[in-house]
């Protein structure tokens, strides 16, 4: 199988079993986050439809390359599923004044 370089691309030449030219997608799993594959397009096993064409697009991935994807994913869930806070709440948060202090009181 012939890979595209960044000039263009190439995996539309490739044709899976039914004749076609494949369909280019990505996996977001544990093992292979943004590795991209090909298959045929129009797989549908529900229906019976298509070829069973499988091939890996992208190399695979070295160790810290899955770590730090995987991590970056779990960082940008966790930021999306947080409330955004105040402009009062991010001064509390950064500052963290001493509840005695004049500040303190007015913050809280």
């Amino acid at each position: 199988m012939s890979k595209s370089d960044s000039s263009g691309s190439n995996h539309t030449a490739i044709k899976c079993h039914c004749g076609i030219p494949v369909a280019i997608l990505r996996l977001w799993t544990e093992d292979n986050p943004g590795r991209r594959f090909l298959r045929c397009k129009f797989l549908n096993p529900d229906f019976s439809r298509g070829c069973n064409y499988f091939s890996w697009y992208d190399e695979v991935k070295v160790e810290w390359q899955k770590n730090t994807i995987n991590q970056l994913m779990l960082e940008k869930k966790n930021t999306i599923n947080q409330p955004a806070l105040s402009t009062r709440q991010r001064m509390i948060t950064n500052c963290n004044p001493n509840p005695e202090s004049k500040l303190g009181k007015q913050l809280n």
